[in-house]
């Protein structure tokens, strides 16, 4: 019989995580039907989800991520990011925009993208459905795919981007030069 435990502190995306501390800045899926021990419905790690968005005059803060996003101002006509746009098109549109009294946008890595995923939903459906703060484009309107600002390692001039299809959302990737994909800018973070 072993007495092993662990002690000691781990650090995870620059945040000290010690023994007792769940995961700190990261939401938990939703998923809350235990299939088998030890599977996510059965742990439930990560931060809880309700009540993780407020509204607060024309953004929205994820009080998880500490991330802010705007309402309806991606899609809204006449700003830079009504329509579907290159990658560097992206980077620059979200680097240069002043919006609610901000000027610090940019565009999300695919980690933070990817927290916009409701997964709690069969299929693991959009943010729009589950928080209607934010507008997220779908593939009602035959478009799903949001720009990150991760480069793919494999390939430089693929980049990733998070497929906010409604059957079932996924990480993909998409050439920089030619694909023209959507944009949500963020600011804040983890």
């Amino acid at each position: 019989m072993s007495n092993l435990t662990r002690k000691g502190t781990y650090t995870f995306l620059n945040r000290r995580v010690g023994e007792a501390v769940e995961a700190r800045g990261f939401p938990r899926t939703g998923q809350t039907t235990v299939y088998r021990a030890g599977d996510d419905g059965s742990i439930l790690a990560g931060n809880p989800t309700a009540n993780r968005f407020q509204t607060i005059g024309l953004l929205v803060h994820d009080r998880v991520t500490d991330l802010w996003w705007p309402a309806d101002y991606a899609t809204a006509p006449g700003s830079p990011f009504d329509a579907a746009v290159l990658w560097n098109a992206a980077v620059d549109n979200c680097l240069a925009l002043d919006f609610a009294g901000y000027d610090d946008w940019r565009l999300p890595n695919v980690l933070e993208l990817a927290t916009l995923i409701d997964w709690s939903i069969q299929g693991g459906a959009v943010t729009q459905t589950a928080y209607s703060a934010i507008t997220v484009e779908t593939d009602i309107k035959g478009a799903g795919e949001h720009w990150t600002s991760t480069t793919d390692a494999s390939a430089t001039t693929l980049a990733h981007v998070v497929d906010f299809s409604i059957s079932s959302p996924t990480i993909v990737t998409a050439t920089k030069a030619s694909d023209s994909q959507w944009v949500i800018p963020v600011r804040g973070g983890i």
